[in-house]
């Protein structure tokens, strides 16, 4: 009985990369300020995922671990939020929970680190069959209040507390960074640095009510915890990623899309791409890194620009928010590019092949090349100091 209640709480504790079983009972504490009830489905989805993993065989210490529980728990905790409760939501939790279990164990057979993709895949199509088959199970989605300023501390603490779907209290947040720091504090005060970054995005939109609710925050702060390590290049791989988490987040918000914790996922895989493609040698796949920086320069310097037009005349504070933004990921995606391979002037060179394929956006209707020179200056400085730093 012991054992089992360990493994459920270490299931909860995991979705934060936590094993300690005292960090998933915060946590669950956490989510148990917001709902008793959701508490309770997200208890129930671990031990559904728990029992699937058993029956299925899978690895005995990785069922100990809380590896096959985690995702269940966001199961139960989306269910209970997205559905209404009944006979037929259990049903489906279940099957969910398993499906995601199931999912876990196919991720791991291809290599791939899966992440929260389980959890992400079997609440996407568990949506598509409610909405096929049983509409009258979705909740009503809220008309959220329009709010006319933001408000930093319960942004940072909901963006903490979003990454278990926890949108009404800030006590969440805090419970969960503090289920972090008593099993290890740089994972802690990694996830503080993902809640803390997004909050720029204050700056450059007028959607408070979002913001508040620590929608932009949260992918930011998985990406942080799931990258965090004692190096400086895992500092920067952390910052790239949660930088992408943040522009993906908004793009699938603008788009209307049910994210959940998929710009997360899509960003570490992006920047542990990069990473593993930078360690093989004599492969060439390892040109495909070049492409990468072409393309994430690309898309940086396109969200850039979109939500540049969104500000006002003369606007203030734009020269800061370039160089804010462009200068450190300039910097980021040098030491990962560059100190993977030991040559920081190869990370110079990536950083100036993605600089001069995207000045072909000076071509395009509305751009001239001083706007295009406006954002890549900032990025030419960050890569400048980071191989400043190396040389060094």
């Amino acid at each position: 009985m012991r054992e089992a209640v360990v493994i459920l709480l270490r299931g909860v504790g995991q979705v934060l990369f936590r094993r300690s079983a005292l960090s998933g009972l915060l946590m669950l504490a956490g989510i148990a300020a917001g709902s008793w009830r959701i508490a309770l489905l997200a208890l129930c989805g671990n031990a559904a995922g728990n029992l699937t993993a058993r029956l299925c065989r899978y690895p005995v210490q990785e069922i100990r671990d809380g590896l096959y529980g985690f995702n269940g728990t966001l199961v139960g905790i989306a269910v209970g939020i997205f559905f209404r409760w009944g006979w037929e939501t259990a049903l489906l939790l279940v099957a969910a929970s398993a499906l995601a279990t199931l999912s876990v164990r196919l991720f791991a057979r291809c290599r791939l680190q899966g992440f929260t993709a389980p959890f992400i895949l079997a609440v996407w199509m568990l949506s598509g069959v409610v909405a096929l088959w049983m509409p009258e199970l979705r909740v009503a989605a809220e008309v959220a209040l329009l709010e006319a300023a933001p408000r930093w501390f319960r942004a940072f603490s909901l963006g903490v507390g979003q990454t278990m779907l926890q949108g009404t209290t800030v006590v969440a947040g805090v419970l969960f960074l503090a289920g972090m720091a008593v099993d290890d504090l740089r994972s802690a005060a990694y996830a503080a640095w993902g809640a803390l970054l997004p909050l720029a995005v204050a700056f450059v939109t007028t959607d408070y009510a979002a913001f508040n609710a620590g929608l932009y925050g949260y992918n930011g702060v998985l990406c942080a915890a799931a990258l965090a390590g004692p190096a400086g290049r895992d500092f920067a791989r952390a910052t790239v990623a949660v930088l992408l988490s943040v522009g993906l987040q908004w793009l699938g918000m603008r788009w209307g899309i049910l994210t959940l914790t998929a710009p997360f996922v899509l960003s570490v895989w992006m920047v542990t791409g990069v990473r593993k493609l930078a360690t093989r040698k004599r492969c060439v796949l390892t040109r495909l890194k070049y492409v990468f920086a072409t393309l994430l320069m690309g898309a940086i310097v396109a969200f850039d620009h979109v939500w540049a037009g969104w500000l006002p005349d003369e606007y203030p504070y734009a020269v800061w928010i370039h160089y804010g933004l462009l200068v450190p990921v300039g910097f980021c995606l040098a030491v990962s590019l560059g100190m993977n391979t030991g040559n920081p002037e190869r990370s110079v060179f990536a950083v100036t092949c993605g600089i001069a394929a995207t000045m072909l956006l000076a071509v395009l209707p509305g751009i001239n090349m001083a706007i295009v020179l406006n954002r890549f200056v900032p990025l030419v400085i960050g890569a400048f100091v980071q191989w400043l730093v190396v040389r060094r």
